[in-house]
């Protein structure tokens, strides 16, 4: 089957042991779009996303980048929509496993985003320690993008969240 969507290009093959394969990005958007509408869909990204967040062995990020991501943007989101801290802790765990890849990758502003991302979860349920690391990742990866003043604002709050959790 996944043979014949190769030949029809509907979905590309990507070399290696095992071979991963990949919808083309126009494919992507229509099964999005058909799997809106479909009422497991939601219950389907969450389970996707407390899969990746507790998955041990953990695996390597670069093989699961895109997986990872999603997992992380859909923890957030259901942690602020249903203000639920089981979803922010999953944000928490999920951006712990990406910022130690996208820093090997040079993507710091991608790094900004998903650690901005994880302090907005981190409001429905706070973690002192979590917020703290949140915000010296923030900091740093704002530091590499150039904004100083906002990596002293991430890093001022990172140490009061520390001292005040007596770390």
């Amino acid at each position: 089957a996944l043979d014949l969507l190769a030949r029809s290009s509907l979905l590309r093959v990507e070399p290696g042991a095992p071979a991963r394969h990949a919808y083309f990005e126009t494919i992507r958007e229509v099964a999005e779009e058909l799997a809106a509408s479909d009422d497991a869909h939601e219950a389907v990204l969450e389970a996707h996303s407390r899969h990746y967040a507790h998955r041990e062995p953990p695996g390597a990020v670069a093989d699961d980048l895109e997986n990872l991501q999603l997992a992380h943007r859909t923890a957030v989101r259901l942690a602020r929509e249903r203000r639920d801290p089981a979803r922010a802790a999953d944000a928490v765990a999920l951006a712990r496993r990406l910022g130690g890849d996208l820093l090997a990758r040079g993507l710091s502003r991608e790094r900004r985003e998903l650690f901005g991302e994880t302090l907005a979860a981190l409001e429905t349920a706070p973690d002192p320690e979590a917020e703290a690391w949140a915000h010296l990742g923030c900091g740093t990866a704002r530091k590499e993008l150039g904004d100083t003043a906002g990596a002293r604002e991430d890093f001022e709050r990172a140490l009061a969240l520390a001292t005040d959790a007596g770390r």
